[in-house]
């Protein structure tokens, strides 16, 4: 009896086999099927941990193994990963299409295949410890909306929206609204931090992950057999359970859901906006301590200069009075020479006056970079404590219906 995980290496090349079996058998238990026939007998026998599933063989291909999989009350939760030598979108989607959880192109490398095994694995525990608390959560969920027509609907979301503080609050409401419609989705948030993902486990799984953020940059709706992904700027939603049976509804939730995602992605851009305004106020304030210190710094540093300068022309000064009478000099000459070190002395003392206007300046400057710096906190903080009934009161911009 082993605890060891379970890996059925589904795959009709013996160099593949044997590859994986060195990949992996220092780690797991392996055991290979050289066709889908042969594959779907061991699966429902021994209910591996994973099965790692070839596209291309005689007989059942991959994506007809991986349907039989995931329609068996058997093996549907068995985690499927896909190994293929394509590697395209189209590719990627249509494993998808049929349930798998991952998808490796080969030829792949030993380290990577035992890392995306693990995070696979990891994914599956945290699915069944989360299946029990998902079904508790959607027993007290109840969220209330005004209105049975869509058009009260749209109205309610659009004003709750304003009264989200963050991108997560925002995100679970979201996900809360579209279970209330029947439809199991995905959320991708674009910020200035950089990409979220947000699903009603917390959890999902790198192929989904990857779909979601490749499609992104596609059409506004990119539709692949029940599943539809909608993008605006800054949100995407993956709806992976569209009533594709029944044409009335479908529609209907084609036409709501960008009236939904508009005023949320506008909610993600005003975010984006204010964190941006945030930190470039910090960076600002930041700059002005910099300054001030460095002119401060200087200031300091001209004075010390001057004083030294004036010492050491007041002790020459001191020293050709002291000496000037031996040296045998005409009284004129005397004089004039005296008379040299004293303008040179004048005029340090001049410059010392401009020296102390300039970084009197300068300490003006800062104190007015200061003042801006506050009054931008000040306008920041007003802005955070606008009350929510004052903002739900505003007319959203950009809002798009289709």
């Amino acid at each position: 009896m082993t605890d060891r995980v379970r890996i059925l290496a589904i795959d009709d090349d013996n160099i593949s086999q044997k590859f994986i079996h060195r990949a992996l058998d220092d780690q797991f238990d392996t055991v290979s099927a050289y066709n889908g026939e042969q594959g779907l007998a061991f699966a429902f026998r021994d209910k591996p941990n994973i099965i790692l599933l070839d596209v291309e063989m005689p007989g059942l291909n991959g994506y007809e193994v991986c349907e039989k999989l995931k329609g068996s009350t058997i093996t549907k939760d068995i985690p499927v990963f896909f190994l293929s030598a394509h590697s395209s979108v189209q590719e990627r989607m249509r494993g998808f299409d049929v349930g798998a959880d991952d998808y490796l192109t080969k030829p792949f490398e030993a380290p990577g295949l035992v890392a995306k095994i693990n995070v696979l694995l990891r994914y599956h525990e945290q699915q069944k410890t989360l299946v029990q608390e998902i079904k508790d959560a959607r027993t007290t969920a109840n969220i209330a909306m005004s209105g049975s027509s869509d058009l009260g609907q749209i109205i309610q979301i659009i004003e709750k929206s304003y009264q989200l503080k963050t991108i997560k609050e925002l995100a679970d409401y979201t996900l809360q609204y579209t279970e209330t419609l029947g439809l199991r989705c995905s959320l991708l948030i674009k910020t200035v931090e950089g990409y979220s993902h947000f699903t009603p486990s917390g959890n999902i799984s790198p192929l989904e992950l990857e779909l979601l953020k490749k499609l992104r940059n596609n059409n506004r709706f990119n539709d692949f057999s029940c599943r539809t992904q909608i993008n605006f700027p800054n949100i995407s939603i993956l709806i992976k359970n569209m009533p594709v049976e029944d044409r009335e509804k479908y529609g209907r939730i084609k036409d709501l859901m960008p009236a939904i995602l508009g005023p949320l992605d506008a909610k993600v851009r005003a975010h984006n906006v204010e964190s941006t305004i945030k930190e470039s106020a910090k960076e600002l304030n930041t700059s002005i301590v910099s300054v001030k210190e460095s002119i401060q710094e200087l200031n300091g540093s001209l004075q010390k200069n001057a004083r030294n300068s004036h010492s050491v022309l007041s002790e020459m000064l001191n020293t050709l009075n002291l000496h000037l009478p031996a040296m045998g000099l005409e009284s004129d000459q005397e004089e004039y020479i005296l008379n040299c070190v004293e303008n040179a002395i004048e005029e340090s003392h001049k410059i010392t006056d401009t020296d102390e206007n300039l970084a009197t300046s300068f300490t003006m400057l800062v104190t007015q970079l200061e003042k801006l710096l506050g009054e931008q906190k000040k306008l920041l903080t007003q802005s955070e404590d606008l009350p929510d009934e004052e903002v739900a009161n505003e007319s959203p911009s950009n809002v798009e219906l289709f």
